[in-house]
């Protein structure tokens, strides 16, 4: 089984929907849910990384940098 790291962060309390997160395995990153936002002029996102556990059915833009894990370096 894999090792999960320790993650933190804050949920809605009213839906349990999650805002934002944060990895001990890398604390300079925060993880934003962006659909949690009702702004349709948010800025679209520029890289992609977990792929390897995306859903087969999310389709993002072929110009979206994407990582299968934590991207380094």
């Amino acid at each position: 089984m894999p090792t999960v790291a320790a993650m933190s962060g804050c949920i809605f309390a009213r839906c349990g929907s999650t805002v934002y997160w944060k990895a001990d395995a890398s604390p300079s990153w925060i993880g934003v849910a962006v659909g949690s936002f009702a702004y349709p002029a948010f800025a679209a996102p520029t890289m992609s990384v977990f792929e390897q556990s995306k859903h087969e059915w999310v389709r993002l833009d072929e110009t979206i940098k994407s990582f299968q894990g934590l991207p380094v370096g």
